[in-house]
C-alpha cells in the first residue's frame, strides 16, 4: 500500500508504539519525560541550502524519567526503503548526544520493517519497538564489559564446557548475537547453559533470561536439576501450559516452546515485550523448531544460543542460517567420538536383531500347515481375500506380530546387559512404534514373564511399564525410572527420545522405523551417560573389550558402553540412507491453509481461462476474488506472523491486488499469507472433500495432470457412499447427484460453478465414510499430486479436455467387477451363486475370462484374486441370495432340525451373504452366537457340508 510519511507514522508506525506500552504526545515540538515526542527540533544538522539554520525536526523521540532521550525514531512513506533513513536518523542522534551528554538508541523504519542500531551490535531488523526499561537496560548494558569471564568450576568442570563458552563469549565481544553450539548427548548443554547463564548475569549483560524447550518434562529438569542447583539465589519462574505466574518477574525463565508462543502470539495482549530478555537459550535447535516456532524468534530481540547434539554434518542448513552461519559449521563443537575418547562418554554396540518377518516378509507358500492356518486367520480381508505375500515392509506399520515382540524381549532378557552382579536386567528403554505397539509389548511381557511383575503396583510401579502421551502422571513413572530400581524396561513412545537424564540405562530397543538422522542420535544419547559402580555384566560376550583392554572379560564395574538392539534395520537404513529421509525446507500448512491455497489456485485458473468461461463461472470468479480478498483483509493484525508479512497482508486486502495473477503473486500468498490464515473447523472430513473438489476444477481448468489423480479420489469416496451408505436416510436424499458423478456427463460437462454447487452439497455426507476409508484415499491424493506452484498456467500435461474422458479409464479393476456382476445376473456362475445351486470350475474358468478383458494386465487381475476361491467369495458379497433359494434350503433344514437352529441357519446365511464366507472356528469360539449350545458336534458337522454344498 503506497503510504504517506504521515499515514505510515499513524497506521503502522503509532500502533507498534502503543503495544510497546508509549504514550504518544500529539502536539508537535514539545518535550515531556515518559513519552513519545514527535517532531522534536534538534540543532546542529548539516548546513545547506536546503537547510541554512541547521536545524533538524526528528519523527520520534522516546524520552526517560530523567528526561534524558533514550531512542528516536525516523520514519520514511512505507514504499522506501527504510535504509534510506538510516544516514539522517544517525545524525539525528550525534545532534541528541551533543546536547543531552547520551547517545540515544536509533530506530529506522518505513512501518513494516524496523531496523535498530542500539551502540553494541550491527544495525538488525526488530519486530516492534522497545518498552521504556527494556531501552533503559539496553543503554546500561553499553557500560558492561564482559571481563569477569571466568568460568565456575562447579557448574562446568570440563574444558570442553570452558571452551565453549569462551566461544560464544568471544562472538558476542565480537558483535556477533547468535551462536550454534553442537554437544553430544550426556556431555551437559544444561550445564553449559548453567555457566553462560551465570558469568552474563554476573557481568550485569543479562537481566533476563529465557530457556526453551520443547517439552514439559525437559524444562522442569533443566531448572530442577541443573539451574535450582547452581544459581538458587536467582528469581526462576517456569511457563508450561500457559500458566505463568512469577515470570514477568524472574530472571530466568524456563518455558516450552508451545507455552511460550500461546503467551506471546497476539500481540496486543503479550505479558512480555520484544526486549524483555537479554538472552534465549534453545534447546535441542533443529530445523523444525525454527520452523513452527519461527514467531518467536521473530519477535524478542535478544542474544540467541542454540544447544544441540545432532552432530554438524546432520544439521540441515536452514538451521545454520538462523544462526548467521555460512559455512556449515558450528560455533562450537564436540562430539561423541571426541566424549568416548576423553572418557566422557561411553559407546554402544549395535546388535542387528531385525526378525525374518520385518527383513523378508511372509510368503504363503513357504509356510507349513500350522503356520498357514494361522497366516489365514490373521490376514484374510473382510471380502475373503488372501494376499500371497506380506511385505516385511507392512509389518512396520501395520502389523504387530506376538511372535516378533516375544522373540525380541527373550533376546533382550537373555542378552541384555545385567547389573548388580548379573541379578538383575540394566535399565533398558524399548522405543515403540505407536500406543496400542507400545501396550501390546507391555502385555506379552507380563504373559512370559509374570514372576518379574509388581502384584501391589505401588504408585503405578511395574518391572515394566509404558511412558507416553496418553499415560496419566507419566511424569511420575519417569521419576521412579530415574531415581529407583523398581522399574527396569520402559516402553516409550516419542517421550523418552530426547533429554532424559538417566545414566543407568544400558540397554535401547529401536523397535520402530526412523527416518530422522537427527532423532536417531537423541535416541542413542539415552544410553551414552556415564554411570559408577553399576557391577555390569555382560551374559552372552565381552562386547566392550577394546575400552578395557580385556578380550574376555564380561564383567565391569563401571558402565564401559551399552547396546543396541536393532529390530528394525534402522543403522542398515542409515548406513544406506546417512542423510536420512530429508525433510521439506519449506513451512508445512495445515489443512484450512491448503484449502485456502487450492482456492487461490483456482482463482488463477479461472483468471487464465477467463475469456473461455460460462456466465455462471465468471460470476463464481468475481464471487471467488472477493472472498479471498476478504480473508486476508479479516488477518488479525496483533499476531505475530501478520505483523511480520504485514506488507502482503495489505497488499492483497486490495482487490486490484488481484488482478493480473501470475505465478509471483500465488507465490507470495502461498509465502507470506496461507500461513497465518485459520479458516473455519467443521468436518474434518468435509474439508477434505473441498480440497478435492477446489483441485478437480482447477485442474480441469488447465488440463492438468492432476486432474485424473483428483477425479479418482473423488469417484472412490461417492461409489463408496452409493455402495455402502445409501441406506443412511441423509445419503439417500443425495443419490441422484452422487450416481451422476460416477458418469461420463459430469466428467465432460461439469463447469467449476456446477462443481461448486456439488461440493456445497455433498461435503457433509463424507462424515459417513469412514476414517480407515477415507484417509488412505486422501493420503495418496496428496501424495501424488504436483505441486501447484511449480504449475505455470499454460502447463498441458497427460489430460486433455479436447477429447471425452470416460468414468471407465478411472475405475479400478474392482468397481469394474462389481458393475459386470451388477449388469449380468444371468451370466451362469453369478445365477448359480445367487440361487445357492452348486457351480462346476468350468464356470469359474469362464468368468475369469471376463474379468482379464477388463483387467489392464494379468498382474492387474493378480491384485485382485489370487486364486479362484477369492473370486466366488467377491460374487457372493456382492450379490443378493434368491429369497426362494434360501427358503428352500431353509425349509429342507427343517425337516432334520427345530426351529431355534433354522432361526440360526437364516442368520448364519446372511452373514454369508454379507461377507462372501464364514469361518468354523469362529462360530465355535464365539460364545455369544451360542452356536455349540445349539448343535452337538456330529449336527456342526452335517450342518457344515450342507453348507459347503450351496456355496
Amino acid at each position: 500500500m503506497n503510504r504517506s510519511e504521515q499515514e505510515t507514522r499513524e497506521q503502522l508506525i503509532d500502533p507498534k508504539l502503543r503495544l510497546a506500552n508509549w504514550d504518544i504526545l500529539e502536539e508537535k515540538y514539545i518535550i515531556e519525560k515518559n513519552k513519545a515526542c514527535i517532531e522534536t527540533l534538534v540543532n546542529d544538522m548539516p548546513i545547506s541550502s536546503i537547510n541554512p539554520n541547521g536545524n533538524g525536526y526528528v519523527d520520534y523521540v522516546l524520552f526517560g524519567d530523567d528526561g534524558k532521550p533514550l531512542a528516536l525514531i525516523e520514519a520514511k512513506k512505507s514504499i522506501i526503503n527504510e535504509e534510506q533513513g538510516r544516514v539522517q536518523a544517525c545524525l539525528y542522534a550525534d545532534c541528541l548526544e551533543r546536547k543531552y551528554g547520551i547517545r540515544p538508541i536509533i530506530y529506522y523504519t518505513n512501518g513494516y520493517s524496523i531496523k535498530i542500531l542500539d551502540g553494541m551490535f550491527p544495525a538488525r531488523e526488530v519486530f516492534g519497538f522497545h518498552r521504556k526499561e527494556e531501552l533503559e537496560y539496553m543503554l546500561q548494558k553499553r557500560n558492561c564489559k564482559l571481563e569477569n569471564i571466568e568460568v565456575r568450576n562447579d557448574i562446568c568442570g570440563r574444558y570442553y564446557q570452558k571452551d565453549a563458552i569462551t566461544e560464544i563469549i568471544n562472538n558476542i565481544k565480537n558483535k556477533k548475537a547468535r551462536s550454534l553450539v553442537v554437544l553430544a548427548t550426556g556431555t551437559g548443554k544444561t550445564r553449559l547453559s548453567c555457566g553462560l547463564s551465570e558469568i552474563l548475569i554476573r557481568n550485569n549483560f543479562a537481566k533476563r533470561i529465557l530457556f526453551l524447550a520443547d517439552r514439559k518434562n525437559l524444562v522442569t529438569q533443566a531448572k530442577e536439576e541443573t539451574y535450582d542447583k547452581f544459581l538458587s539465589d536467582v528469581p526462576m519462574a517456569t511457563i508450561i501450559e500457559g500458566k505463568s505466574e512469577g515470570a514477568e518477574d524472574a530472571r530466568i525463565v524456563f518455558s516450552t516452546y508451545q507455552s511460550m508462543l500461546s503467551i506471546i502470539q497476539d500481540t496486543s495482549n503479550a505479558k512480555f515485550g520484544i526486549g524483555h530478555f537479554d538472552l534465549i537459550i534453545t534447546d535441542e535447535a533443529h530445523r523444525s523448531l525454527f520452523n513452527k516456532y519461527a514467531e518467536i524468534f521473530s519477535y524478542f530481540d535478544a542474544l540467541m544460543i542454540g544447544l544441540t547434539a545432532t552432530p554438524r554434518n546432520d544439521i540441515n542448513k536452514s538451521t545454520y542460517k538462523v544462526f548467521n552461519i555460512d559455512n556449515d559449521t558450528p560455533n562450537y563443537e564436540y562430539d561423541v567420538v571426541k566424549a568416548v575418547k576423553d572418557g566422557y562418554l561411553v559407546y554402544f554396540r549395535a546388535l542387528d536383531r531385525t526378525p525374518d518377518i520385518l527383513r523378508n516378509g511372509l510368503t504363503y507358500n513357504d509356510l507349513n500347515d500350522d503356520e498357514k492356518e494361522q497366516y489365514e486367520e490373521n490376514f484374510t480381508e473382510d471380502d475373503g481375500t488372501l494376499p500371497e505375500r506380506i511385505e516385511g515392509e507392512k509389518f512396520y506399520s501395520a502389523i504387530t506380530n506376538e511372535d516378533t515382540i516375544r522373540k525380541v524381549l527373550k533376546d533382550l532378557m537373555e542378552e541384555g546387559l545385567r547389573v548388580d552382579n548379573g541379578d538383575t536386567l540394566g535399565k533398558t528403554i524399548i522405543f515403540a512404534r505407536d500406543h496400542n505397539h507400545a501396550l501390546k509389548i507391555q502385555e506379552i511381557f507380563r504373559q512370559m514373564y509374570p514372576e518379574l511383575c509388581n502384584v501391589e503396583a505401588h504408585e503405578g510401579e511395574d518391572y515394566c511399564v509404558v511412558i507416553d502421551n496418553k499415560i496419566k502422571h507419566n511424569d511420575k513413572l519417569q521419576r521412579i525410572f530415574k531415581d529407583k530400581q523398581s522399574i527396569r524396561i520402559v516402553i516409550s513412545v516419542d517421550m523418552m527420545d530426547t533429554g532424559v537424564d538417566i545414566p543407568e540405562v544400558v540397554n535401547l530397543v529401536f523397535f520402530k522405523k526412523l527416518m530422522s538422522k537427527i532423532k536417531f542420535w537423541q535416541m542413542i544419547g539415552r544410553g551414552t551417560r556415564l554411570c559408577e559402580d553399576l557391577n555390569v555384566i555382560s551374559p552372552k560376550k565381552a562386547y566392550f573389550e577394546r575400552q578395557i583392554n580385556d578380550n574376555a572379560r564380561e564383567y565391569y564395574k563401571d558402565k564401559q558402553g551399552f547396546l543396541i538392539f536393532d529390530v528394525c534395520n534402522v543403522f542398515k537404513f542409515f548406513n544406506l540412507n546417512p542423510d536420512g529421509k530429508r525433510e521439506s525446507s519449506s513451512q508445512t500448512l495445515s489443512l484450512n491453509q491448503k484449502i485456502f491455497m487450492e482456492r487461490v489456485a483456482l482463482y488463477k485458473a479461472l483468471q487464465f481461462k477467463y475469456f473461455e468461461l460460462d456466465d455462471d463461472d465468471k460470476t463464481l470468479y468475481e464471487n471467488l476474488k472477493i472472498e479471498l480478498c476478504e480473508i486476508v483483509k479479516s488477518l488479525n493484525k496483533n499476531y505475530i506472523g501478520v505483523q511480520n508479512n504485514l506488507q502482503y497482508v495489505e497488499r492483497y486486502s486490495e482487490l486490484s491486488a488481484w488482478e493480473d495473477f501470475k505465478q509471483a503473486k500465488f507465490v507470495e500468498i502461498k509465502n507470506h499469507i496461507a500461513p497465518n490464515v485459520i479458516g473455519v473447523i467443521d468436518f474434518e472430513s468435509a474439508r477434505k472433500f473441498d480440497l478435492l473438489c477446489y483441485k478437480f476444477s482447477s485442474s480441469k481448468l488447465l488440463r492438468s495432470k492432476d486432474f485424473a489423480i483428483t477425479y479418482s479420489a473423488i469417484f472412490k469416496l461417492v461409489t463408496y457412499l452409493d455402495r455402502y451408505k445409501s441406506q443412511i436416510s441423509e445419503v439417500a436424499r443425495h443419490i441422484e447427484l452422487i450416481k451422476y458423478i460416477q458418469t461420463d456427463e459430469f466428467l465432460n460437462q461439469t463447469n467449476t460453478s456446477k462443481m461448486e454447487d456439488i461440493r456445497k452439497e455433498l461435503r457433509d455426507l463424507i462424515r459417513f465414510v469412514e476414517k480407515d476409508v477415507i484417509d488412505p484415499i486422501i493420503t495418496d491424493f496428496t501424495d501424488n499430486i504436483s505441486s501447484t506452484d511449480d504449475a505455470e498456467d499454460n502447463s498441458i500435461a497427460d489430460f486433455s479436455t479436447s477429447s471425452e474422458a470416460k468414468v471407465e479409464d478411472f475405475k479400478t479393476l474392482e468397481d469394474k467387477t462389481i458393475s459386470f456382476i451388477e449388469e449380468n445376473p444371468e451370466f451362469p456362475i453369478i445365477s448359480k451363486i445367487k440361487k445357492l445351486q452348486p457351480y462346476e470350475e468350468s464356470d469359474v474358468q469362464v468368468f475369469k475370462d471376463e474379468l482379464l478383458k477388463l483387467a489392464k494386465s494379468q498382474e492387474d487381475y493378480n491384485n485382485l484374486f489370487s486364486n479362484d476361491i477369492e473370486l466366488t467369495i467377491f460374487i457372493r458379497k456382492h450379490i443378493a441370495f434368491d429369497e426362494q433359494a434360501v427358503k428352500s434350503f431353509l425349509e429342507k433344514q427343517l425337516e432334520k432340525r427345530n426351529q431355534e437352529q433354522v432361526k440360526y441357519i437364516k442368520e448364519l446365511l446372511t452373514f454369508i451373504n454379507q461377507n462372501g464366507t464364514f469361518k468354523v472356528d469362529d462360530l465355535i469360539k464365539n460364545e455369544e452366537l451360542h452356536f455349540v449350545e445349539l448343535f452337538n458336534s456330529e449336527e456342526i458337522k452335517e450342518l457344515i457340508n450342507d453348507i459347503n454344498e450351496i456355496l
